[in-house]
């Protein structure tokens, strides 16, 4: 248990010197060395900032200002920390500022909102219970229903019942011809049709 410890220790001081020497080749003039520490840290970063931030998109590029604010901090970057642990702290800055940015501006609604006019009380809208909305339901129950009363009865089975037609019409005695019965759509593209019947 101790040797791996070491190992782990040795490899972690072993790649430490690695970044500084990189670092300061970067500071150097070597402008092109700053892609040997982002390609060895990009799906860490990438890694860190998608516990935080869930839109792949926004997770993008917020690993791209990383190493961008990495690459124009390294002046001020100070050789005795870790170069990981320097740029771990400012994914994570960036992702909490970016949500902090993100969250929504609240107002107040008992407080009047100043105007040319004067004050005026905000008065918002009770969405939560519509009136009509059972009549547009009963309405739309018999438009369908109308609807299903007016379709031949195999084909009307076969789409409630997701059955094909072939199966539908054997008990009926009813050969489909090939002009009448083509593709039948399922009941799954009408879900219209599909709650109506479940009821």
């Amino acid at each position: 248990m101790a040797s791996a410890n070491n190992t782990d220790n040795e490899a972690f001081l072993r790649s430490a010197a690695e970044d500084a020497a990189t670092v300061q080749r970067i500071l150097d003039g070597d402008k092109r060395a700053f892609h040997i520490l982002e390609k060895k840290y990009r799906r860490i970063v990438l890694s860190l900032v998608r516990k935080m931030i869930r839109n792949d998109d926004d997770v993008a590029d917020l690993v791209q200002d990383t190493f961008i604010k990495a690459y124009t901090g390294l002046p001020s970057y100070q050789s005795e920390y870790a170069f990981s642990s320097w740029l771990y702290r400012i994914a994570s800055n960036g992702c909490i500022d970016f949500l902090r940015k993100r969250r929504l501006q609240t107002i107040s609604i008992d407080r009047p909102i100043s105007t040319d006019d004067g004050e005026m009380q905000m008065e918002l809208p009770d969405t939560s219970y519509l009136a009509d909305t059972h009549i547009y339901a009963s309405e739309r129950k018999k438009v369908l229903a109308e609807a299903l009363a007016n379709l031949p009865e195999p084909t009307l089975l076969a789409r409630v019942r997701l059955l094909p037609e072939r199966r539908v019409t054997a008990p009926l005695d009813v050969v489909p011809t090939p002009k009448v019965a083509p593709k039948v759509p399922r009941a799954d593209t009408f879900p219209m049709v599909s709650a109506l019947v479940s009821r």
